[in-house]
């Protein structure tokens, strides 16, 4: 498995999933010996996935040396762009709190579409800002989850909700599309 594969000193690894503790513990060392380590893991948000490994008995020196980008991604489904201007949301319409419709269609039916409203997918990720200063010294302290988001994100850190807010004012996505995957 992973541990045998890792004995042949790859310079860039992917794995499939950390899924535990001691996929974890692998991924990291062999990412503290200068491999390049791609994986995935199941998260809500970036801060979520660090607090997570953290859960796994990752050390915070390990995650602060073997960490080089943390993602948090999902992909919407995109407003159809032939009938999206004419669906365009209000400002009301992309706040966090959204009034959905019966059935959550979209007003405005196109040929191109199907009659859908939707086209394609629109790829939203959150980035977690480097892990050093605040973010650093808060990961030491073994903070919760909210701690490490609400530092992130006075670092720079746009959050899924945020983007998907964004998205939906510029009519990439529909305003329900937040509900849909549990942001706003």
């Amino acid at each position: 498995g992973l541990k045998a594969l890792l004995r042949q000193d790859p310079e860039v690894t992917l794995v499939g999933e950390i899924r535990d503790a001691q996929t974890a513990a692998m991924v990291f060392q062999a990412a503290m010996t200068g491999q390049l380590v791609i994986s995935t893991m199941h998260a809500r948000s970036a801060a979520d996935a660090l607090r997570r490994l953290l859960d796994m008995q990752v050390p915070p020196h390990h995650l602060l040396s073997g960490l080089n980008l943390l993602l948090c991604q999902r992909l919407l489904r995109g407003a159809c762009a032939q009938c999206r201007d004419e669906r365009r949301p209000s400002s009301s319409q992309a706040d966090r709190q959204h009034e959905l419709r019966e059935g959550n269609e979209p007003l405005v039916r196109c040929a191109r579409c199907g009659g859908s409203g939707y086209a394609g997918r629109v790829l939203l990720a959150e980035q977690l800002p480097p892990l050093e200063g605040e973010l650093a010294r808060t990961l030491w302290q073994s903070a919760d989850t909210r701690s490490l988001a609400r530092i992130a994100q006075s670092l720079g850190m746009r959050t899924l909700d945020t983007l998907t807010t964004e998205a939906a004012r510029a009519g990439r996505v529909h305003a329900n599309e937040s509900i849909r995957y549990g942001l706003g």
